[in-house]
């Protein structure tokens, strides 16, 4: 009856307590306690990298130090739990939010050690969520909802820590749990990629695909991309969307570079990817794992990434063109990116953005916009890619303008790998068919 009771209580793998356990300690502790009490939310980070690279048993070796090192940060009084997954919780009592800070970076300093895995030492780092009862909240659920919005605060501005303050609380309740419901949804495997293939528009056979998330939600159906991307931005998600987004779009290049080895594949980068020091690492080691020549990735930047770019920016734009990975600028055309920085930064390819192309043949001016896009994109030595083909008119118009590549409904929607495979066959088996 014991090791039952302690089997429902506790994580099989640290030992430590689970989530029930620690929401019913604080429970009882609320209450009987006369000091200040400290809940910290500890997610860490590149622990997927870890688990990729190096396999489940070392990802499981690695979970298991971090929940002793994290304990051994406590006093006896105090409790650490996991909850699952890379996400770790702390409770103690203290007298002010000093004293959280500073013991929060305690453990912070714990887990920036390296940790010994037998074949291989690996440095990760954690991001830790705040909450103070009752300031924050009366109840342990309250008080981890309080937690989880700061700790994804210190993932968004990539800081150690982060305390809870109401501002974090300006979200409406449907936002909120889709923040939850993602964060899910990437742990357990939910979201899938979907390919967009990309033609020469003067001979029809296909020279990239463009990967794209894609998120079914169990209530809501069908998630646009709009709307999750944003929110993995604000909950310091992005980094682990990309990870998985790149990690599937190589392996699915890896599936037809057999029968296909020209055809590259695209992966659209956030803003807050760059400012990531990790990615261009991340992106050479994906990209050697999974065995893609680097010439068959494009790395799309939004054209906001040009205008606001930061040596910091630069330099990690550089460190992936030297990998040599392509550079693209998506949706060119709706900031106002200046020919400095466009002639700065290593691009291989601008893409016009589909407004201007779905109205290129009713509206003069956006005929204008494309043929001039394509014309300053050729005299600065890049490809030009038109987003939005959704009829054989269009098409037609832009390669009569000089455009390289064109993808939109018109050439084929996005399709799983599956449909993919057969449908770049169906491609290569057809005679060349040169636009008019």
């Amino acid at each position: 009856h014991v090791q039952i009771q302690h089997a429902a209580t506790h994580d099989h793998l640290t030992g430590l307590p689970n989530r029930a356990y620690f929401e019913e300690w604080v429970h009882q502790t609320l209450p009987r306690t006369d000091r200040g009490l400290a809940v910290l939310l500890i997610d860490l980070d590149r622990f997927k990298e870890v688990n990729d690279t190096l396999g489940h048993r070392a990802g499981d070796t690695l979970l298991e130090q971090v929940g002793a090192r994290i304990r051994g940060c406590l006093d006896d009084d105090d409790l650490a739990a996991r909850f699952g997954g890379d996400e770790f919780a702390a409770v103690f009592a203290v007298a002010d939010q000093r004293e959280a800070q500073r013991r929060a970076d305690v453990i912070s300093d714990a887990l920036e050690q390296p940790f010994d895995l037998g074949e291989s030492m690996v440095a990760i780092a954690a991001s830790i969520g705040i909450a103070m009862a009752p300031g924050h909240g009366m109840t342990a659920a309250e008080l981890l909802r309080s937690a989880d919005l700061a700790m994804y605060d210190a993932k968004r501005r990539h800081s150690r820590a982060s305390i809870y303050e109401s501002s974090l609380d300006g979200n409406d309740s449907v936002r909120l749990a889709m923040l939850g419901d993602l964060r899910d949804a990437l742990h357990a495997g939910q979201l899938e990629v979907a390919f967009q293939p990309q033609v020469d528009l003067r001979t029809s056979r296909v020279a990239a695909v463009e990967a794209l998330a894609r998120w079914t939600h169990p209530v809501h159906g069908h998630v646009s991309p709009e709307v999750f991307v944003p929110v993995a931005e604000q909950a310091g998600l992005i980094e682990e969307l990309t990870s998985f987004v790149l990690a599937e779009s190589l392996g699915a290049a890896r599936s037809w570079l057999p029968t296909h080895p020209d055809v590259g594949v695209a992966v659209n980068l956030s803003p807050l990817s760059l400012v990531n020091e990790d990615l261009p690492r991340v992106v050479a080691t994906e990209l050697a794992r999974v065995g893609v020549p680097p010439r068959l990735l494009t790395l799309e930047i939004t054209e906001q990434t040009v205008i606001g770019d930061t040596p910091r920016t630069v330099r990690i734009l550089e460190q992936l063109a030297a990998i040599g990975v392509r550079l693209s600028v998506d949706d060119f055309g709706t900031g106002h990116s200046s020919l400095v920085n466009l002639r700065r930064l290593p691009i291989s390819e601008l893409k016009i953005d589909r407004s201007f192309v779905g109205g290129m043949l009713q509206e003069r001016n956006d005929d204008v916009i494309v043929r001039s896009t394509i014309d300053l994109g050729h005299n600065l030595g890049f490809s030009v890619v038109a987003e939005g083909v959704e009829t054989t008119e269009t098409k037609h118009r832009l390669h009569a303008l000089g455009c390289d590549l064109g993808q939109g409904f018109g050439i084929s929607r996005p399709l799983p790998l599956d449909e993919l495979i057969v449908w770049l066959a169906a491609a290569a088996a057809a005679p060349a068919n040169p636009s008019p």
